[in-house]
């Protein structure tokens, strides 16, 4: 739920929220011909960038979404909880 009204995305935002993935692992993909960012377990990203974004996936979760309206989108990958024996 969010508080207050809603509002739009403004470059300022996106700028700040692409700051902040500095360390990610960024390389070329070669056969779309656009950067392409690396995500691992508990990671995320988001860009108004022409990126793909990549994981590998064994027992999580991820999951995509995009604004084709703001020109944004993302990944997120989920770690799952660790299942231990005899817990409810």
């Amino acid at each position: 739920m969010m508080d207050g009204p809603a509002r739009l995305v403004t470059t300022q935002d996106l700028e700040f929220a692409e700051s902040r993935f500095e360390d990610l692992r960024v390389g070329w993909d070669s056969e779309h011909g656009t950067s392409m960012v690396r995500i691992l377990p508990g990671e995320y990203f988001v860009t108004g960038d022409d990126q793909a974004i990549s994981t590998v996936l064994g027992s999580c979760i991820a999951a995509c979404i995009r604004c084709p309206a703001l020109g944004i989108g993302g990944m997120n990958h989920f770690m799952l909880p660790v299942w231990s024996e005899g817990r409810s």
